[in-house]
């Protein structure tokens, strides 16, 4: 029987829209979503919709697709190396008039930086999101975005590549060997908590 083969490329302003609904699609069912747009499966997705309608964020991202039959079904994104948006240019004080959605994201942003500063970190490519298909979860195309984006960070001179995941998805970034640095609480929901994690470039 015929496998199909996924495919790795960079990505170009022209797959972003479609990059864009991946990436709501995948995040619509996170606890945090539900935080920050309610229960309603449909308040969630369109929710996330208009938070990542302006994906990738930052100037010049390194931004990474997985392919299958022509479709865009993971995507990856990370500043380039020594432009981390949060330990650089990130504005603590909370936008006027926020949605109770941006005041978690805001919040969540706040909590990454503290955790970038008190780590004590190199400078480092940031890692935003990693997101694929939810059809596909298991199927290893997660992983393989997660590698081919890493290997343009080292091949671009990054020596250290951080990333923040909910503590539940610690294992499948400590396969690709990502250590933890810090744990946090999470604001999107009660009980949640999250991680700074990193992997250091290859002697």
């Amino acid at each position: 029987m015929h496998r199909e083969a996924v495919s790795l490329r960079a990505l170009v302003a022209a797959d972003y829209p479609v990059a864009r609904r991946l990436v709501a699609s995948a995040f619509a069912g996170e606890p945090f979503a539900v935080g920050m747009f309610g229960e309603s499966q449909l308040d969630r997705f369109a929710g996330m919709c208009r938070e990542y309608s302006t994906w990738p964020w930052g100037a010049n991202p390194v931004a990474v697709g997985a392919e299958l039959a022509g479709t865009v079904v993971g995507v990856a994104v990370a500043t380039p190396p020594g432009a981390c948006h949060l330990c650089d240019d990130f504005d603590e004080s909370e936008p006027p008039e926020a949605t109770r959605a941006a005041q978690i994201e805001h919040e969540f942003q706040l909590r990454s930086r503290r955790a970038h500063l008190d780590a004590g970190l190199p400078p480092h490519a940031h890692i935003a999101s990693v997101a694929t298909e939810p059809v596909l979860e298991g199927c290893g195309v997660g992983r393989q975005v997660v590698e081919h984006l890493v290997a343009r960070l080292w091949d671009a001179g990054a020596r250290c590549a951080v990333l923040e995941c909910l503590t539940g998805r610690e294992q499948f970034y400590a396969n690709m060997g990502f250590r933890r640095v810090t744990e946090f609480d999470d604001p999107g929901g009660p009980g949640l908590r999250s991680l700074l994690m990193r992997r250091d470039a290859p002697r």
